[in-house]
């Protein structure tokens, strides 16, 4: 028998070259597998600023205080009577550890410890709401928890910050459909400002005033989904259409909501960009979907208030139904942080809607116009009542997406006589946000979803394997030569 210490030295070189290249291999599979995925990563990442804090909106009675340290988030809020049931981090979490504490006053605190698995670098934190409202915002992972911040913030307000006056011939555009003319004009700015003054009856300070109009019209007007789907047209959004039918797309939700807080006395702006799911958010600031919301001076504290009652909405309407689902509040003056990750302003109009029956008086040659839109007196006989929506026979549950813009042709108008469906199924999913926003199911937290860390795995495996391999033949070849 041989002795193994006169094994040939080329056998060695072998044993060592095998055992290289098996290493090798191991090695390169996991650079395949990660470096598109870092790389694609690090390509946004890089560019973002990092926060340690988000405050979800600047209204005390209704927000979240989310704080970022290392692997730890801490948060604190209050939702006022729609309480905060639970608090999530949705992601593919290698380890993690929540406590989330509801107390009796409506105010809740929760603290998570945890980081992702290696190739995710963002999670959503998810509350859920009493109401069964959700709202989700993203959180970045990047040796540490922390709020991205991709200049939008301060971008969107520079937008709105500098609007433009569109005059009144362009307002008039968005008041009145096409047959729309002086008396038309005066008599839906009368409807507004009688709605209006129902609505904030009562109130006092421009910001009451604004969350109560915002409300009333993410409660009371519908998405029409017929309307994104088939045809967008000037008509489908003019401010006295949505009255009458109560269903408009986002623009339309965006002049009412602007048209009654001037009413109001409060000046607002119509603003024009794009919005996309949170899941998109590595991308928003290339991509264009177009979207509108409104925004409003307040004075007392000296800035600009975002709000998007269309994405606040829950009600829908689809196939010539109206469906009416609970609206949450997320997009009333939601921080301009937190508003960036899925919004991304590109114009601001300031639309002179109060200024359009002298317009329209003026090119008809006449000076004769009416003060009825100063006063709630008695509306003229021909108006419809502004207090009863079109009603619904069944209800529906395809949520609206974002919405082509307002330059194509008219879409038909149905009957006013259909009758409303008060109480949708309760699986029926929220209008508010396009589905996309909200991360699905088999993306996070789904054990049987694709694990992260396969390749990682299938490379300790192949090093494994190789391993192994080179070792049985080179014991074959030791017995045989003994």
């Amino acid at each position: 028998m041989k002795n193994p210490a006169d094994f040939p030295e080329n056998s060695l070189i072998s044993l060592i070259i095998a055992l290289s290249v098996a290493f090798a291999c191991a090695v390169l599979t996991a650079l395949i597998a990660f470096l598109p995925q870092t790389r694609a990563n690090a390509a946004y990442q890089s560019d973002l600023s990092r926060h340690n804090t988000l405050t979800t909106t600047g209204d005390p009675t209704r927000r979240s205080i989310f704080t970022a340290d290392g692997n730890k988030i801490t948060a604190r809020g209050f939702y006022g009577n729609d309480r905060v049931s639970a608090f999530e981090i949705i992601t593919n979490l290698k380890s993690s550890s929540l406590e989330f504490k509801p107390f009796p006053d409506g105010t809740y605190t929760a603290v998570f410890e945890g980081a992702p698995i290696v190739s995710q670098t963002y999670a959503y934190i998810r509350l859920v709401m009493e109401s069964g409202d959700v709202y989700n915002y993203r959180v970045e992972y990047n040796q540490g928890w922390f709020f991205g911040d991709n200049g939008l913030p301060e971008k969107n307000e520079d937008i709105v910050e500098n609007h433009t006056d569109m005059g009144a011939f362009i307002s008039s555009l968005y008041l009145v459909n096409e047959d729309g003319a002086a008396r038309d004009a005066e008599e839906t700015l009368f409807r507004v400002k009688t709605l209006t003054d129902e609505v904030t009856a009562g109130l006092d300070g421009e910001y009451d005033k604004a969350r109560a109009i915002t409300g009333w019209v993410a409660d009371n007007i519908y998405y029409d989904n017929d309307a994104r789907e088939n045809d967008v047209s000037l008509d489908t959004i003019a401010i006295n259409r949505v009255l009458d039918v109560r269903r408009t797309t986002c623009a339309g939700y965006a002049n009412l909501t602007a048209a009654m807080l001037e009413s109001a006395g409060i000046k607002a702006v119509t603003v024009i960009g794009s919005a996309l799911s949170l899941s998109e958010y590595d991308v928003l600031l290339t991509i264009s979907r177009h979207h509108e919301w409104t925004a409003f001076w307040y004075g007392e504290e000296n800035r600009w208030v975002m709000l998007d009652s269309g994405w606040d909405s829950g009600n829908n309407y689809k196939n010539g139904r109206y469906t009416q689902k609970s609206s949450p509040r997320k997009y009333f003056d939601i921080s301009p942080l937190a508003f960036s990750q899925n919004h991304r302003a590109e114009k601001a109009e300031y639309r002179e809607y109060f200024s359009v029956p002298l317009y329209f008086a003026s090119i008809e040659g006449t000076t004769e116009t009416s003060n009825r839109t100063a006063s709630a007196s008695e509306p003229p006989a021909s108006e419809p009542p502004v207090s009863e929506p079109p009603v619904s026979e069944s209800p529906v549950s395809e949520p609206p997406a974002s919405e082509p813009p307002a330059s194509e042709p008219p879409v038909s108008e149905p009957p006013a006589s259909e009758p409303p469906v008060s109480e949708p199924p309760a699986s029926e999913p929220l209008v508010s946000e396009p589905p996309v926003s909200e991360p699905p199911v088999s993306e996070y937290n789904n054990p049987n979803a694709p694990n992260g860390d396969l390749p990682l795995y299938i490379a300790l495996a192949a090093l494994s394997a190789g391993v192994i391999i080179t070792g049985t033949v080179l014991l074959v070849k030791v017995r045989n030569r003994s």
